[in-house]
């Protein structure tokens, strides 16, 4: 049986968990036992998710954006007696399970469509648009559901890449959750276009993928999905990233041997090493052959003999050089724009 807890201790640690259990006891032990119940399998689907984050995310889907500082404050505000504290719980409850499944794109209530995207989000690391897509899955019909994951994983790619704040973005995905819940927007369309102030511009987006640096230290399962995805574009084929058959290749070495020093000075080999356009896709069984004191006249047969098309068509380069690399990267920012675009904001 659930403990009665002291009123006042509550209010003074701002526990949100004992306030909301508070209010249900105003109605009994019986029911301060329900909302224990209850709390405790959103606890359990939730699993690794904190709960607090996953309360926050839930608020600003339907409520006016409040920080991880001020939410107890606005749930107290808020819920004042027992009929809203379990309807807070009752809803919590139903959302966590979707919430839960948002950081684990194979759980078995996403089709193959949504799956794909929210891939994207998880590897960008974007939790601020949760808000948005708890509303969505809420308020507007599940068929819209992967047009609109569709819509994040572009919008939230570009503004990643171009290095934008990410508390601007959390402003834009809240209003349009909350447009939604309100029943304002009854469309994905609608709601997409509510975001059309942090959605980065063809040219601005160009402009910033043409000169990005992204460590394989740090980051090597995006710049594997960015290889693959602009694969995909030249070769009309659907590869996954995941797929250990293909390996990042630096074409200036990660560790360049000296035979590098020509074309790129010792100190200034890191500005050129991680740049996008130093990237490419090349087979996992021909990449371990290919060491760092080969310069790129001797790993272009490699190059030439590739199944992709990234590496077999558009490295036709004399030698590897700043021009060359520079030249490659502005080629493929074209290209990204046109992979990671929205289809219904310009």
């Amino acid at each position: 049986m659930t403990q009665f807890i002291n009123f006042n201790t509550i209010i003074g640690n701002g526990n949100l968990k004992n306030y909301l259990f508070s209010q249900a006891a105003k109605r009994g032990e019986l029911e301060l036992d329900e909302a224990d119940r209850r709390w405790q399998n959103i606890s359990d689907t939730l699993k690794t998710n904190e709960i607090t984050t996953f309360v926050r995310h839930y608020w600003n889907s339907r409520n006016k954006l409040e920080r991880r500082s001020s939410l107890f404050k606005a749930i107290k505000r808020n819920i004042v007696a027992a009929d809203s504290a379990f309807t807070l719980l009752d809803n919590l409850e139903k959302n966590a399970v979707f919430y839960a499944a948002f950081s684990n794109p194979y759980d078995e209530q996403w089709d193959k469509e949504e799956r794909k995207h929210l891939k994207v989000i998880n590897l960008l690391e974007v939790s601020t648009c949760y808000p948005l897509m708890l509303s969505a899955l809420q308020f507007l019909p599940r068929s819209e559901f992967k047009i609109l994951l569709r819509e994040l994983a572009a919008i939230t790619f570009r503004y990643n890449v171009s290095g934008l704040n990410p508390n601007d973005a959390e402003q834009a995905f809240g209003k349009a959750a909350v447009s939604i819940a309100a029943k304002g927007v009854q469309t994905v369309k609608e709601a997409v276009l509510q975001l059309k102030g942090i959605y980065v511009s063809d040219d601005d987006f160009e402009q910033t993928f043409s000169t990005k640096a992204i460590s394989t230290k740090r980051e090597k399962d995006l710049i594997k999905y960015i290889l693959v995805k602009i694969e995909n574009q030249l070769s009309q084929t659907d590869n996954q990233f995941e797929d250990a058959a293909s390996t990042i290749e630096h074409i200036l070495p990660e560790n360049p041997g000296s035979v590098w020093e020509n074309n790129f000075k010792t100190d200034e080999q890191l500005d050129w090493i991680y740049r996008l356009g130093n990237y490419t896709l090349l087979e996992a069984s021909v990449n371990h052959r290919l060491d760092n004191d080969k310069t790129f006249f001797d790993k272009l047969p490699s190059y030439k003999a590739s199944k992709y098309k990234i590496t077999s068509e558009h490295l036709m380069y004399e030698d590897w050089t700043h021009e060359a690399a520079l030249h490659r990267q502005q080629k493929m920012a074209k290209w990204a724009k046109a992979i990671w675009k929205s289809g219904f904001l310009r």
